[in-house]
């Protein structure tokens, strides 16, 4: 099973994901990132952080899919 990780952009920052999720498909990986998404534009709102999109990548660090609040756009 393919692995995906979960990064949080801020502004030019990347917080990665250290530990990534075993997902059957990218489109599971989007839908993980979601709920995330939601959570992180609480934090936002509550703390002034620019938190603008998750960016699934592969185990070799490529760039799937870039998941913003209500739209996901593959890279």
């Amino acid at each position: 099973m393919p692995k995906f990780y979960l990064n949080v952009r801020s502004g030019e920052e990347v917080a990665e994901d250290d530990v990534g999720l075993d997902l059957p498909t990218l489109n599971d990986a989007r839908k993980a990132a979601l709920p995330l998404l939601e959570n992180l534009d609480k934090v936002r709102s509550a703390s002034q952080i620019s938190v603008e999109a998750v960016v699934i990548t592969d185990e070799r660090g490529r760039e799937l899919m870039t998941v913003k609040p209500n739209r996901a756009s593959p890279k």
